[in-house]
């Protein structure tokens, strides 16, 4: 149990390191049973202009692994409905560390790096103008959506 804690504690110091100017710190149980608290919750929704579906996907992983690893994002979906629309679900402990995050349809911050300015402009201009749809904001109320002994990540 002991090297299990050390190991966790040097992750912890590896992980904080890297991120240590933008991330945000959540405190960790020593109980398996409790996970990252996630008070909120954002559905966004875009039908994509023709041809444009491999960009966005690349670029959408590309800041929800950013938003994960260094912005305190707790976790992301990406979907794609059988009429065409694209739906990624992302989960954040509030709405203040999502909104300083993400730009919405304003041109993302100079606060984030280079590369994930980038790719939020490619996001945005995957999007088919004419087929807008807002997104969905919402207050997490009961979650049973993850597991409390395991999380396991699905990349396609």
């Amino acid at each position: 149990m002991a090297r299990v804690k050390f190991v966790l504690i040097i992750c912890l110091i590896l992980y904080y390191n890297i991120c240590a100017d933008e991330i945000h710190i959540q405190t960790l149980s020593e109980t398996a049973d409790e996970k990252p608290r996630s008070n909120f919750a954002v559905i966004y929704r875009a039908y994509l202009k023709p041809g444009r579906e491999s960009d966005y996907q690349k670029a959408w992983q590309i800041v929800a692994r950013y938003f994960v690893k260094c912005r305190g994002a707790i976790g992301s979906c990406l979907h794609r409905t059988t009429d065409g629309m694209w739906v990624a679900y992302s989960r954040w402990p509030d709405q203040k560390t999502r909104d300083v995050s993400w730009p919405g349809e304003s041109a993302p911050s100079t606060e984030l790096p280079q590369e994930i300015q980038e790719a939020v402009l490619v996001i945005q201009d995957c999007h088919d103008p004419e087929r807008k749809l807002p997104c969905i904001c919402m207050e997490v109320m009961n979650d049973l959506l993850l597991s409390e002994t395991e999380h396991t990540v699905f990349v396609r």
